[in-house]
């Protein structure tokens, strides 16, 4: 038996990270997460180091490089009618360094990052309120120049019209194989499929995903679980080599509706293909009980679990009793696609529109549009699990994004 005396010899060590948080009140925040360990406990503080009011027109959406440092803040234009992507360089310290802004279709909501074959990189952009996809050349990190641009329309309003009286892309994401971009498109009840050239970074249409009429899909992750190769015995029985290549699944989150659904995800004549597996409520079994006005808003993926941020459900009591909180929902997964619920949590506040997982996949960032904070959540990495809400910080209202430096 290890003496507890022993704890109280043991030096305290900390460790600091930086986050970058953007609002709708025109900022962008760099908070700086401070983590102190003594013994067997840790102790987690935010503070909040630096303000920058250099991203234009109402930031909706950040993206960090780690390898270039540099920050891409999408401006919606909810009161200008013009969209924007302004750049900046982060330094270690958390201030940024001004890159340059540029005008967009209005509405953007989010963005990522991709490559071609030389290592050239690109940007997409998916505009909400503007019915549009853009895609940018990335000359340097911090000059983007116009590349492409697609506009998308309807005949006629969708079964839900007060959300989907138009397209409404609200997300882009790359594949694993970096060989497509999609966009789950909201208002059109589908998701755009795109290949990328590899040579020009053009991007072409490739046949879209349709999904549940009126359902509105929001977001999405992918997943490709490891397989363990045959051994070498398998092999010389069958007489061949053994193709080890990983399943790849895709789970897509939809407003409308709060559902989550897994896709099986395939690829032929130089395009992508989903068949849905699997469609389950984002509260998992407490689905039929989903309060009234609930919206599910994001999901990441992270060893072997979903994560899900459900957005106005008031399920918890918060911390001090005052208020309510919002939920999270864990689900965990199989090698089959399969995913089952496993646990529903308190987000720390309300209404998490976003939410990042850090890579070593033990805390959890949210941003709390509504409460106008951060919250930090440890997390079981042996199980999944969400633990506890470590660090809370009040940030300038309407949080829209938040992202780890790293």
């Amino acid at each position: 038996m290890v003496n507890p005396l022993l704890f109280l010899l043991l030096p305290s060590l900390a460790s600091a990270v930086n986050l970058y948080v953007s609002s709708y009140a025109g900022t962008v925040t760099t908070l700086s997460l401070t983590s102190t360990t003594s013994g067997s406990s840790t102790k987690y503080a935010l503070s909040n180091t630096a303000t920058n009011y250099n991203c234009l027109n109402s930031p909706s959406w950040l993206l960090f490089n780690s390898t270039t440092r540099a920050l891409y803040c999408v401006g919606e234009g909810i009161s200008s009618y013009q969209g924007s992507i302004s750049t900046f360089t982060a330094q270690t310290n958390g201030q940024l360094t001004q890159g340059t802004s540029v005008n967009t279709v209005v509405g953007g909501v989010n963005s990522v990052q991709y490559s071609i074959a030389n290592g050239s990189t690109y940007l997409a952009v998916a505009h909400y309120t503007g019915s549009a996809l853009s895609t940018w050349v990335l000359k340097t990190p911090t000059t983007p120049t116009a590349l492409q641009q697609f506009k998308f329309s309807i005949p006629h309003p969708g079964p839900n019209p007060a959300r989907q009286d138009a397209p409404h892309p609200h997300e882009v994401l790359v594949d694993p194989t970096g060989q497509f971009i999609l966009a789950p498109d909201l208002g059109m009840d589908l998701i755009h499929v795109y290949a990328i050239n590899q040579t020009t970074a053009l991007l072409s249409v490739c046949p879209s995903i349709n999904v549940t009429a009126g359902s509105g899909p929001r977001h999405a992750t992918f997943v490709t679980p490891p397989i363990s190769p045959a051994t070498p015995q398998q092999q010389s029985l069958l007489g061949i080599k053994l193709a080890t290549q990983s399943p790849t699944y895709m789970y897509l989150v939809s407003e409308l509706v709060n559902t989550v659904t897994a896709f099986n995800i395939s690829y032929s004549a130089g395009c992508l293909q989903a068949e849905v597996l699997q469609i389950t409520n984002s509260f998992g079994p407490q689905g039929q009980l989903t309060p009234y006005g609930t919206t599910v808003a994001e999901i990441h993926s992270a060893q072997n679990h979903l994560l899900v941020s459900n957005r106005g459900d008031n399920y918890f009591l918060s911390s001090n009793s005052a208020n309510t909180s919002d939920s999270m929902s864990v689900f965990s997964l199989d090698s089959n696609g399969d995913f089952v619920f496993q646990q529903l949590s308190p987000a720390g506040g309300s209404f998490p529109r976003d939410f990042t997982i850090n890579k070593a996949g033990n805390l959890v960032a949210v941003g709390l549009q509504y409460s106008n904070e951060v919250a930090i959540i440890t997390r079981s990495e042996d199980n999944g699990s969400l633990q506890q809400i470590v660090a809370k910080i009040t940030v300038p209202q309407n949080v829209t994004c938040v992202v780890w430096d790293e």
